[in-house]
């Protein structure tokens, strides 16, 4: 498959992640299962295979993993792409800074930087428009994925600040959420099937219109 160095990147930490994962799962079986040669251990090593709750948490630990170091990877992809676009179309910021056009000192670099920082605050919907109409990147994103993509990324927020309990900020931003107040989520198979699914859809549809534009950055 033909990929920007954008989303190779991409594709590596997310593999490193994975490889984490099965290590983190290989060597907690492993150990549990030396633990019988102790009492206290063996006690352990039981309540460990017979804990559904012990289990829960493990998994519930893993999905936080999961949904904030994806969502995480995703948005260094877009806006490494957003950075790279824009100082290659440097009318773009002009148009966006006019006050400080006359002012050599301040970089390109750190005009991106600042309108990426600006960006980073507003709806995928918002974003990838703007990657479409003002950076010219063609892709065929829709409104569908950008509700998926928000509403999982509005999920990540309530486990990175906190324990994953819906509040009232989720079902304001989220207007069609099946969740109620107090709601505490679950990162299950299912979920986090999904969450991969629209998150790699939008990496690799974005890429193709990306590299067809910009050729030179196919790695």
């Amino acid at each position: 498959m033909t990929i920007s160095k954008f989303l190779r990147t991409f594709l590596i930490n997310w593999e490193k992640f994975s490889q984490l994962e099965r290590y983190l799962q290989v060597i907690i079986g492993h150990e549990i299962s030396k633990l019988n040669y102790q009492d206290e251990f063996k006690k352990l090593r039981d309540r460990w295979i017979n804990s559904n709750e012990m289990q829960d948490d493990f998994l519930s630990f893993q999905g936080k993993l999961f949904i904030i170091f994806l969502y995480s990877e995703f948005e260094q992809y877009l806006f490494r792409c957003i950075k790279f676009i824009l100082l290659n179309q440097p009318e773009i910021l002009a148009k966006e800074f006019p006050e400080i056009e006359d002012k050599p000192e301040y970089f390109q670099e750190e005009r991106a930087e600042k309108l990426i920082h600006k960006l980073s605050y507003k709806k995928y919907s918002e974003i990838f428009n703007y990657t479409k109409q003002i950076l010219k990147i063609d892709h065929n994103l829709n409104k569908d994925d950008f509700e998926k993509l928000h509403e999982f990324k509005q999920i990540r927020n309530l486990f990175a600040h906190g324990d994953g309990t819906i509040t009232k900020i989720f079902l304001k931003r989220v207007k069609e959420s099946n969740f109620k107040l107090g709601d505490k989520i679950k990162i299950v198979d299912k979920m986090t099937q999904e969450i991969y699914q629209i998150v790699f859809k939008a990496t690799e549809t974005f890429d193709r219109a990306l590299i067809l534009k910009y050729p030179r950055l196919v790695d």
